[in-house]
């Protein structure tokens, strides 16, 4: 590991560019190397705001339900960005999909599917949607479902097409 270390250390003061570098690991990094760096910026996990803003921005071109956004974001509070993406990207494969496999495209049994495929990185807490499923997943339930589909374009007298 330190001929590892030490090559990196090498490499690094040779180097005459801009060097930008990204780890989630940042206690296993020797020290020595992050003294290289004239800039540190540490990004956390994303608050109560940026989650909404995650789901509604992967949901998409899909309209869910403010009330429904507003339970997922409470209920994903500790998950990085891309477990948010995984999961959302993957209620919209399930919604795709269930019907023509006849599977229930209830909102309990999407998000089921959905987060037994999905696992949060070890190095997280996981989030109560992965923690407390059964409970969870009985409320989300409850919420108004299935997620809007977009409003169909309709066709322009001028040739363009137009939202109808």
């Amino acid at each position: 590991m330190n001929r590892v270390v030490n090559s990196l250390l090498v490499y690094t003061e040779r180097f005459r560019g801009t060097m930008i570098a990204a780890t989630n690991l940042s206690a296993a990094i020797d020290p020595a190397m992050w003294r290289r760096f004239g800039l540190q910026l540490e990004i956390g996990l994303p608050g109560e705001d940026e989650r909404y803003a995650i789901l509604a921005r992967y949901i998409a071109p899909l309209g869910m339900d403010a009330d429904t956004l507003e339970y997922l974001t409470e209920v994903t509070a500790g998950a990085p960005p891309s477990l948010l993406r995984q999961m959302m990207e993957g209620v919209k494969r399930d919604l795709i999909l269930s019907p023509r496999l006849g599977r229930p495209t209830d909102a309990g049994a999407v998000f089921a599917r959905v987060v037994a495929s999905t696992r949060p990185a070890p190095e997280y807490d996981p989030p109560p949607l992965w923690d407390g499923t059964e409970h969870v997943l009985g409320k989300i339930d409850k919420l108004p479902w299935p997620p809007s589909l977009p409003t169909p374009l309709a066709p322009d007298p001028a040739g363009g097409r137009i939202n109808g």
